[in-house]
């Protein structure tokens, strides 16, 4: 009989630090539209004295509840982030398998697991989340369970249109880099947007194109982020299913690790 996978998220909180009950109002949305239950939560850092509040020592367990969190330091990383690259030396590699075993557990609940740290963004380079990704994918290679690790939240790049105010599309021009979503907002929906995802901005007056992904809740309302040049025309090549998003994907380390 073929073993059943499973999904695992990577992810960090930066940016988050002092809004976790939105950030779990977010994931919690997404997770259900998408059918699971609400995710669980596994911390892979060496060290939970941080300046972010909503992270700092027990806070954020405190926040989802023990039922939904797991703080397991000894995937955390024993060495010292730099600017010209990641030096990772995880704590207890063996550890990836209880991490592996987390997951399979809250499949079975029809629950997700999201392993984090701090970092922005993924990539060997720049955080030990990756290390973790490939230990846990090496893992599952010998147990012979086919496995998906990706960064949240997970998914193929999605094209989409929104209606904003001609000030919004000027000031990005100029260099903003966050985008104001309209009143009422579809938590769910922008939640789970896959990172770089081509949006179009309209107004009455413009339309540009960014490359996008899930919002975030900053200066006291939800936007998404541009992490894009600022372009007048749609590129042939970011559709869905163009190979230079996924490249480019790739080479950030967006894409799926796994079988």
């Amino acid at each position: 009989m073929k073993k059943k996978g499973v999904t695992l998220f990577s992810w960090g909180y930066w940016g988050w630090g002092t809004v976790t009950d939105r950030l779990v109002d977010a994931f919690d949305a997404a997770e259900t539209a998408r059918g699971f239950a609400p995710p669980f939560f596994v911390d892979i850092r060496v060290s939970r004295s941080v300046r972010a509040p909503g992270f700092r020592e027990r806070a954020f367990e405190k926040m989802v509840g023990q039922e939904r969190y797991r703080w397991m330091k000894e995937l955390g990383n024993k060495r010292v982030m730099t600017r010209t690259g990641a030096l990772v030396q995880i704590v207890e590699p063996k550890a990836a398998g209880a991490l592996l075993d987390l997951a399979l557990d809250a499949s079975r609940r029809n629950q997700r697991v999201i392993f984090f740290c701090a970092c922005p963004v993924p990539g060997p380079t720049r955080c030990h989340r990756t290390t973790v990704a490939q230990m846990v994918d090496q893992e599952a290679a010998k147990r012979e369970i086919p496995v998906e690790i990706i960064e949240w939240p997970g998914g193929e790049p999605i094209s989409m249109e929104l209606y904003v105010a001609d000030k919004v599309i000027k000031q990005l021009r100029e260099g903003r880099r966050y985008v104001p979503l309209p009143e009422p907002v579809d938590i769910a929906k922008y939640a789970a947007l896959p990172w770089y995802s081509p949006v179009k901005l309209k107004s009455e007056r413009d339309s540009i194109h960014i490359l996008s992904g899930p919002l975030i809740y900053s200066w006291q309302r939800w936007q998404l982020r541009c992490i894009s040049d600022v372009l007048d025309e749609f590129p042939k090549e970011w559709s869905t299913a163009g190979k230079e998003l996924r490249d480019i994907r790739k080479e950030n380390w967006f894409e799926a690790i796994g079988s």
